[in-house]
């Protein structure tokens, strides 16, 4: 497991500190006898900005997409409740939680079974929305380009990432179809 330290985590890609935790992403695992060049990589945080634009990301993203909807298949612990478009949903059985990650945009969050509905019409709105999703607020701001989600516990943000609204149509899908 990686720490993040705010103003000395690196960037694993440009090689700068990232300031803020809510300004990185965390990269996922990839099976390092397939792409062995992305293994290093592995749980390394990177900005935002920097996952954007680098050249690589799609290529990581597929990779680590593939690893867990392989693997999830053999774990009698969790079901795959979605698994397409470099998104995986998880249903992990122990706690009723859903494990969402979005490879694309370096994103993974969890969502009570409960808590769905909430998320999926904060989503849905061309408002701003405050959710209580366990013991994270999560921040949902609609624009013309898609929605903006800040994640905060205990008043501080811990994430910050945007849905595009191409993607944010994927991510509705999916919530309204499990409501």
């Amino acid at each position: 497991m990686t720490l993040f330290f705010s103003g000395k985590t690196r960037c694993a890609i440009c090689g700068r500190s990232i300031g803020e935790r809510a300004d990185a992403a965390q990269l996922s695992n990839v099976d390092p006898r397939l792409v062995p060049e992305f293994s290093t990589l592995a749980g390394s945080f990177v900005h935002r900005r920097c996952w954007d634009e680098w050249s690589e990301a799609g290529r990581l993203a597929e990779q680590a997409y593939q690893l867990v909807r392989t693997g999830s298949s053999r774990d009698p612990t969790v079901v795959a409740v979605f698994a397409s478009e470099r998104l995986v949903v998880l249903l992990v059985r122990a706690t009723q939680v859903w494990l969402w990650q979005d490879f694309l945009l370096a994103v993974r969050v969890e969502i009570p079974v409960s808590r769905i509905a909430a998320v999926a019409k904060a989503l849905m709105t061309d408002t701003s929305e405050v959710v209580q999703v366990g013991p994270v607020d999560w921040h949902v701001r609609a624009d013309a380009n898609g929605v903006t989600v800040v994640l905060m516990r205990a008043r501080e943000a811990v994430e910050r990432f945007v849905v595009p609204a191409d993607r944010l149509l994927l991510w509705q899908g999916v919530l309204q179809s499990h409501e």
